[in-house]
């Protein structure tokens, strides 16, 4: 997998989007695509709205590309189908091929085409083809944000409005806490599901980024202090007054596993014995408003 620029300078600007697209023309699996995306701090585009819809046809008109994937899947629930965004199918106003809705229900992933009268059509296709794809981001791929820290591993995410570091070097839990607390930082906490999205993206990204697979579960911010009646951010609150409360279908169990952990797939929550190793995410408020993206578009396109 490619390795991705930090500053992106062949994204184009589209006002009414509120961000910037670029069409990826080497063609990847659905799978490879959304990781490509995460890489570039993006997400693989769906026509989410009008605006959207007519800015991917805008890009796609550069090119000889007649059918790219969009983020849209139902991976997470057979028939639910939703961008990598969270918006559901159904509230999108993009035309859909209903015919190919009623074929094999193997087909996760959908397609962005045109029908016989030009208009933009979804059409639900295979995630293990191979085709173009066309990321989105609502952060300027060459804005600089102030996360407060000379520690340049962290970054921005304009989502949640926080900055976080990836560990891929695996510690107890008591010792990513004291590591993100000497960083001037705290052991992430989930504060909802866009939160735990993210978290998966970060994962993703660490992931691709090392010789060997991360352990499934990583560490974050939350505990039972020995009560599993009891589980509690580190800030103080129950799980469900922070946000998020999605635990994997049965946890947690009734062992001696007293720590907060996830799993990176799914982000959704895990509890974990607290002396095993796991990778760890760093959680920090910028202390700054972040820099306008809209204010200096002298290097980007702007279409």
């Amino acid at each position: 997998m490619k390795e991705a620029n930090p500053v992106q300078r062949d994204y184009s600007y589209y006002p009414k989007t509120g961000g910037w697209l670029k069409l990826h023309l080497e063609p990847a699996t659905w799978r490879d695509a959304r990781l490509i995306c995460a890489q570039e701090d993006a997400v693989l585009a769906s026509p989410e709205n009008d605006a959207l819809q007519q800015a991917i046809r805008n890009v796609l008109s550069k090119s000889q590309t007649l059918k790219v994937f969009t983020g849209i899947h139902d991976t997470y629930a057979t028939g639910h189908y939703y961008s990598m965004e969270g918006t559901r199918l159904s509230n999108m106003s993009v035309l859909v091929h209903e015919e190919s809705f009623n074929a094999s229900r193997t087909e996760n992933c959908l397609h962005l085409t045109k029908n016989d009268k030009g208009e933009s059509i979804v059409t639900r296709g295979s995630c293990s083809v191979a085709l173009p794809f066309v990321c989105f981001t609502r952060k300027s791929p060459g804005s600089v944000v102030d996360c407060g820290t000379d520690d340049k591993d962290y970054k921005y995410e304009a989502r949640t409005n926080r900055c976080y570091k990836f560990h891929t070097q695996e510690k107890n839990w008591s010792s990513a806490f004291a590591t993100c607390s000497d960083e001037g930082a705290y052991l992430a906490v989930i504060n909802s599901e866009t939160e735990s999205q993210v978290f998966q993206e970060l994962y993703a990204k660490a992931n691709a980024s090392v010789e060997e697979p991360l352990y499934e579960v990583i560490f974050v911010g939350f505990t039972d202090l020995g009560d599993h009646k009891t589980w509690m951010t580190i800030h103080g609150q129950s799980l469900q007054h922070a946000g998020f409360n999605k635990w994997e279908p049965g946890q947690p169990e009734d062992q001696e596993t007293h720590c907060g952990a996830m799993y990176g797939e799914d982000g959704l929550l895990d509890d974990y014995w607290c002396q095993e190793l796991c990778s760890f995410i760093c959680e920090l408020n910028p202390p700054k408003p972040v820099n306008n993206p809209d204010e200096k578009l002298e290097d980007i396109n702007m279409v």
